[in-house]
């Protein structure tokens, strides 16, 4: 029986398993694009499990680039909504970006952060309040090209959708912040 070809990212690390494979999925509108998302669920959920679990020891990095968990409040129930997310930093400001795998719409936690800014980031096992804030086009311009170098699958998820990619500055709330200063 032939054997199918390990994906590289799977290779490299234990949770490395987190949205490989999904990025270069392109079925709009297929019922296969729900088991996709299913999928992608599922691997969150775990990630999130074992990044919590661990202070982050696991689950920290993906596809060579650090990851951090976001925590929002769902913008039609008012509960918590955690997702790990791939970030670059500007100084202490983590930068996220909302690609959603390049689908038509964009994520629900921006959608969430649209409806409300505040949220909660963990890096290891640091937890802070922040407030988000998308970026201007200028600042976009700057920031988009640090993003597809960090990252090559951006440049695909760029290609499948015709909305423009969010990148989200994620600012410590100073009115919330506690001890982490």
């Amino acid at each position: 029986m032939a054997r199918r070809p390990v994906d590289k990212a799977l290779a490299t690390g234990p949770c490395q398993i987190c949205l490989s494979g999904i990025r270069r999925v392109k079925i709009p509108g297929s019922k296969l694009g729900g088991v996709r998302d299913a999928t992608a669920r599922r691997l969150s959920r775990l990630h999130i499990f074992l990044y919590r679990l661990t202070g982050g020891v696991i689950g920290r990095r993906l596809v060579r680039n650090d990851m951090l968990l976001l925590t929002t409040r769902g913008r039609k129930t008012g509960k918590p909504h955690r997702v790990p997310l791939l970030y670059l930093s500007d100084g202490d400001t983590p930068v996220v970006i909302a690609s959603w795998g390049g689908r038509p719409n964009h994520p629900e936690w921006y959608q969430n952060l649209q409806a409300d800014p505040r949220a909660m980031v963990q890096v290891r096992s640091e937890k802070w309040p922040v407030r988000a804030r998308t970026a201007t086009p200028e600042e976009r311009e700057v920031w988009w090209p640090k993003v597809l170098a960090a990252y090559h699958g951006y440049r695909v998820y760029e290609s499948n959708t015709d909305r423009l990619i969010p990148v989200v500055f994620l600012e410590a709330d100073d009115e919330r912040r506690g001890d982490r200063g």
